[in-house]
């Protein structure tokens, strides 16, 4: 293994070769001593000119613009890019008056959505289509938010309401680290035309898909099931369009023989009561936090988390000195499809 030498090594290295080969005892303040100093500057340079361009070469050091544009290392894919939230308002106003395509709504922070389409309203409310005007996961929005016109629109009251369903599908540009272990999980799993890692490589090329789970022969012979997460949305569950997303995103790659169904795991909600000791909280959060990261690691469709995995979770949490688990008191089990998930939290 060569070991990258530091400037005071090399320049103690030149001066031994120069006193050696000059036969002199001492080179202090004298002008070949600067000129071996400067040399030695030199050589520091290019060994970490040198050293650099080693990390260029494998996808795991890179720099992240050689990362994202090198085909050859990064093995043809891309960095997820941020997606728009889409939905529907429900809008209040006169029969029989238009709404103009691209008419803006705000909601208090300052996110814009502007109507997809003309629409002329001929029941109220008034279900509007609209798209964010800024992709990225900011702007998804539950049911019954609040947004104002930016503009008047005569005939149409200003403020206006998110409708069922909300407005979803934003999602944030894929972040480095992520797209980094995207890349070496390919150079280490290689596309087999259907393999199990081929159909999460394929989920998580679409934007928002952070965790995947692949079941063989789901529903029968040469069937497969897709499940997915976005843990960037809340709640993590995919809604239909996302799961379409998905499914279409397959359907272009997969074997042709493979009968594929995308799907989203069945929440099953755990409910604890802990007795804390202390129960500040500051304590209570972090076991909070604790438990989800434990979630987040052990929770997959059909999976088990262990009661002794949830009790160490507990006792990890920062300034946790003592515990009394209520509920649950034996191992989180799921059916096939199903997956655990924090639910209320009660402290006794």
């Amino acid at each position: 293994m060569f070991s990258r030498a530091t400037l005071e090594q090399i320049n103690q290295r030149i001066a031994n070769d120069i006193l050696a080969r000059l036969d002199l005892d001492e080179i202090r303040r004298s002008d070949i001593a600067v000129i071996g100093k400067v040399q030695a500057a030199v050589e520091h340079g290019l060994n970490g000119y040198l050293e650099w361009i080693a990390r260029q070469l494998l996808p795991d050091t890179c720099d992240e613009d050689r990362l994202v544009s090198s085909s050859w290392l990064n093995r043809g894919l891309v960095p997820t890019a941020a997606s728009f939230a889409v939905g529907s308002l429900t809008v209040t106003g006169q029969l029989g008056v238009v709404i103009p395509a691209g008419t803006v709504w705000q909601r208090v922070d300052g996110q814009q959505y502007a109507s997809n389409a003309e629409v002329a309203i001929t029941s109220v409310p008034q279900a509007v289509a609209v798209t964010a005007k800024v992709a990225g996961l900011a702007a998804n929005a539950t049911a019954g938010t609040g947004v104002v016109l930016v503009s008047p629109v005569i005939g149409v009251q200003s403020a206006a309401l998110v409708a069922a369903g909300g407005l979803a599908n934003g999602s944030d540009a894929e972040k480095i680290d992520s797209f980094r272990a995207r890349v070496v999980s390919a150079w280490g799993q290689t596309a087999h035309g259907g393999a199990d890692f081929d159909y999460v490589a394929w989920a998580k090329a679409v934007p928002g898909v952070t965790r995947v789970w692949v079941k063989p022969n789901w529903s029968g012979l040469g069937t497969v099931g897709v499940f997915f997460v976005r843990d960037g949305d809340a709640p993590i569950f995919p809604d239909p369009a996302e799961i379409a997303a998905v499914q279409s995103a397959i359907d272009l790659v997969r074997p042709v023989t493979a009968a594929v169904s995308v799907l989203s795991p069945v929440a099953k909600a755990v409910n604890f009561n802990i007795q804390l000791t202390p129960a500040t909280a500051e304590v209570k959060a972090a076991v909070q936090a604790s438990l989800a990261a434990l979630f987040l690691r052990d929770a997959a469709p059909g999976a088990t988390v262990l009661i002794s995995r949830i009790r160490e979770a507990i006792s990890q949490a920062t300034g946790e000195s003592d515990h009394v688990l209520n509920a649950p008191t034996a191992n989180i089990t799921t059916q096939p499809g199903e997956m655990a998930t924090l639910g209320s939290f009660t402290w006794s």
